[in-house]
């Protein structure tokens, strides 16, 4: 990461102090420092803390003869090697949701409360049209609630008269406490629907799950000819255990996050809190700047980071359960063209604007740099789509944030600045060219939808989004597609299919 991703004279906004200052040395020692650095683009760095001072050497117009010219800054400790590797990758960060973003998750407690939510509306309705609807939402959740039963009760399911019992599927243990497990799964490939349990001692936190359609295809690209293209974190407002199983049938081959790196990255806000890209990276591992949000919320990130967030309907399978297969671009593809043209753009500019004027710029130079590279930048939709829908529905299921079964869970769980001399200190490290002031991204967040729905009330996330039905988004229109020179791999942005 370029050092300059900081902030003159004041403390950053994205959780860490970042000051930046100017020194002109006499010392003859700093020579030294100054003369080894500047040709091969490094930088002196020394421990302050949980921080590190950067000293980057400085051209100077007056050339004054046993002077060291410095830049100087303070940064997360490791952030800076954690995001120059992530340059010299071409990778940038992308963090998901899980819950109606990749994923839906139904346990017997919340299918029992949609089923009883919906019955309460109906009696209320007076549209002949909408009351119909709604029935064959109820429907649909009762057949769930009769296959979720089945696999709670027996650890089998009968469908068509073909007998599909559990399989024994070993979950490697994680670092720290985690034991191995072995899970019972029953895994129904023709309505797309895994049975799993997240504590296998208890069937009361038994889970059917439905994974969204096209997540193949997104997961695909993240790795495409054997390259990571985006570092990959998920953060969720589920409980640890139920996001950590999630995750696990989505990338059963830990493709996308190493098994060693599943607690780190997979990060569990608690239930009044915003997420926030600050509590994702906690350990200096990735700058929000460098990171791309998918999720179909916005109003549960912090403020500063709704502009790099990629807003998509939330996944309603109940309510329309063709709608994305029969979608000539599904939204994880959609997504997915948007990731694509997101990177190659920011790695245009990095290359093509910013590290030209970097070599440019000399000590005693005050100019107005270009725009620092940010994620939220290349967040452009068609339409200003940022003022979303409000729902006055107030029921709310967010996959295991079922308060009984999170209890159960709990409880299973329970049984079983000054700076100090730096002359003796220094060490040198690759740096990219020194660095530009912030200027903050007014792009809008971006939001996959633009077309409004029926008014059909989802008893499901209650804050801010459109519900998905059977007239389901073209989502392809709503995004520019723009020729950024997106390096390998070349995805292009056309249609793909669901599985």
């Amino acid at each position: 990461m370029p050092i300059g991703w900081s902030t003159k004279g004041r403390r950053s906004t994205e959780g860490s102090s970042v000051v930046r200052w100017r020194c002109d040395i006499k010392p003859h020692r700093f020579d030294g420092c100054r003369r080894g650095c500047r040709p091969s683009r490094e930088t002196a760095v020394a421990p302050v803390g949980e921080e590190e001072l950067h000293l980057v050497a400085m051209p100077s117009r007056r050339n004054i003869p046993r002077h060291s010219c410095f830049w100087g800054y303070i940064i997360a400790r490791g952030l800076y090697n954690s995001c120059l590797a992530m340059l010299n990758r071409r990778c940038l960060g992308i963090v998901f949701d899980l819950d109606e973003t990749l994923l839906v998750a139904s346990t017997m407690r919340s299918l029992e409360d949609k089923i009883d939510g919906l019955q309460r509306m109906i009696s209320c309705e007076m549209d002949p049209q909408r009351a119909y609807d709604m029935l064959a939402v109820i429907k649909r959740y009762q057949e769930d609630k009769s296959i979720l039963k089945q696999y709670v009760d027996g650890d089998q399911v009968v469908e068509n008269g073909k007998v599909f019992k559990t399989q024994s599927e070993a979950v490697p243990p994680l670092f720290g406490s985690h034991q191995p497990l072995t899970r019972p799964i029953i895994r129904l490939h023709e309505k797309n629907i895994i049975l799993t349990r997240v504590n296998p001692s208890i069937r009361d936190t038994s889970v059917l799950v439905r994974l969204r359609p096209a997540w193949e295809d997104l997961r695909n690209y993240l790795t495409a000819n054997g390259h990571k293209w985006f570092e990959v974190y998920v953060c969720t407002m589920s409980e640890k255990d139920y996001a950590l199983e999630m995750w696990r049938l989505l990338d059963p081959e830990c493709n996308l996050i190493n098994s060693n790196e599943l607690l780190d990255r997979i990060v569990s806000v608690k239930s009044g809190l915003r997420k926030s890209l600050f509590s994702v990276f906690q350990a200096g591992v990735c700058h929000p700047k460098m990171s791309l949000v998918i999720d179909d919320r916005l109003e549960v990130w912090d403020e500063k980071d709704q502009s790099r967030v990629l807003v998509v309907p939330p996944f309603a399978p109940h309510f329309g359960p063709q709608a994305e297969a029969k979608n000539d671009i599904p939204v994880l593809c959609a997504a997915r063209n948007m990731a694509c043209n997101v990177r190659g753009s920011f790695f245009k500019d990095f290359d093509e604007v910013l590290l030209p004027r970097m070599s440019e710029i000399f000590y005693e130079d005050e100019v107005e740099y270009p725009s620092v590279p940010d994620v939220g930048n290349y967040l452009i939709s068609k339409d200003d789509t940022s003022t979303l829908n409000e729902s006055k529905n107030p029921l709310c299921f967010d996959g295991m944030a079922d308060a009984e079964v999170e209890r159960r869970l709990k409880g299973a769980n329970r049984i079983g600045q000054s700076i100090p001399p730096i002359a003796d200190n220094i060490d040198t490290r690759a740096v990219v060219p020194p660095g530009l002031t912030v200027i903050t991204p007014t792009a809008p967040a971006v939001s996959l939808t633009t077309t409004q729905f029926p008014n059909t009330v989802v008893p499901g996330k209650p804050n801010g989004q459109p519900v998905l039905s059977e007239h389901f988004l073209q989502a392809s229109r709503s995004v520019h597609f723009r020729d950024p020179g997106c390096r390998q791999p070349e995805v292009q942005a056309s249609c793909c299919h669901g599985p």
